[in-house]
């Protein structure tokens, strides 16, 4: 589901079924930890995070099952309702077994609403997905290369590299626009030789794809601005 943007859900320690996190939370509680303290870190990395029914649509189960709700491995997500804690989900879940409450999908969480929207992570999951195989440069046998700066951490930047291709990858998770110069981060690092045309030669990056804001002027150095929340895939 994280090509849809699933969220985590917030449940009862009697509705998990994960034998790790049932022993993690015996042992912690025997530790003297609070119920409280230890549930907040099972939202966070326990795996039945991710064994939540796939939402398909807006029906019943979001389309996952026909069977009754209380039948599922794990209950549908509680985000198509006001739940966003665990208090809250106990009342969505007390008002479910009052009938006052379904687990109806309804949202843009779904692969049908997502279907037809061009800008939807599901299909920006697609276009990543095809980027991959029509390079390979991509592959898992390129090259890695990490490419950082301790002033600078942001943004961050890595290369891959089968010999033949090279592409960089650029990533702003901050909130603040972030900027690079292509051309001298190589040099620093030591790799213009990955660039896909000679010295006196005009050194024209191609942005394969992206995400957010971005703005690359080649005859600034190559200096590329990139936004908040933003990525671009460029190759070089």
């Amino acid at each position: 589901g994280e090509e849809l943007g699933m969220t985590n859900i917030p449940l009862d320690i009697s509705q998990y079924a994960d034998v790790e996190i049932l022993n993690l939370y015996k042992a912690r509680r025997a530790a003297g930890y609070s119920h409280e303290s230890i549930m907040e870190s099972i939202y966070a990395r326990g795996r039945d995070n991710a064994r939540t029914p796939m939402q398909w649509d807006e029906s019943a189960n979001a389309g996952f099952s026909d069977c009754p709700a209380e039948k599922l491995y794990l209950p549908v997500c509680p985000e198509w309702t006001p739940a966003s804690s665990y208090p809250e989900y106990l009342e969505w879940k007390q008002a479910y077994e009052a009938g006052k409450a379904s687990t109806t999908a309804r949202g843009s969480i779904t692969v049908e609403s997502q279907e037809k929207d061009e800008a939807s992570i599901l299909n920006h999951s697609r276009r990543l997905i095809a980027l991959r195989k029509a390079h390979p440069a991509l592959w898992a046998d390129s090259r890695f290369i990490p490419v950082f700066d301790e002033a600078r951490p942001y943004p961050m930047i890595y290369l891959r590299s089968n010999g033949s291709e090279s592409l960089m990858v650029v990533l702003n998770p901050t909130d603040k626009s972030r900027s690079v110069n292509i051309g001298e981060t190589l040099a620093a690092a030591g790799l213009e030789d990955l660039r896909s045309v000679s010295d006196g030669e005009l050194y024209v990056p191609e942005v394969l794809l992206s995400s957010g804001r971005y703005t690359l002027r080649v005859q600034k150095g190559q200096k590329l601005s990139i936004g908040p929340a933003s990525a671009v895939v460029i190759r070089l």
